[in-house]
């Protein structure tokens, strides 16, 4: 979708601006396995979507959102707001100290 865009520098989370498209977002919240081994996790912060997954981001929001073209799609469970910051957290700052490995070696 082309209001998706990417946060941080890593490239596998990203953000929709729900309010933008009149969704719910607490309604995608969740993580989401498909039959293919492909796993998405969303949450909302304050309207909008966070999610991380194997899939890319566009192909990501393709499949939650027209979910009855994806029947191989499963909310396993959902997580919280507070849950999904912290993992977005400790996946910035694994990125941040990989960089400055890189950059001291």
């Amino acid at each position: 979708m082309s209001n998706s865009r990417y946060i941080t520098d890593i490239p596998d989370i990203a953000i929709i601006d729900t309010q933008a498209q009149h969704l719910d977002a607490s309604h995608y919240v969740g993580i989401y396995q498909f039959d293919s081994g492909d796993q998405i996790s969303v949450t909302a912060i304050e309207g909008q979507l966070y999610w991380r997954g194997t899939d890319s981001p566009e192909i990501a929001l393709h499949r939650i959102f027209n979910s009855e073209f994806a029947p191989d799609l499963h909310i396993i469970f959902n997580l919280s707001p507070q849950e999904i910051a912290e993992s977005l957290t400790l996946i910035q700052r694994g990125k941040q100290e990989q960089t400055a490995q890189r950059v001291s070696d």
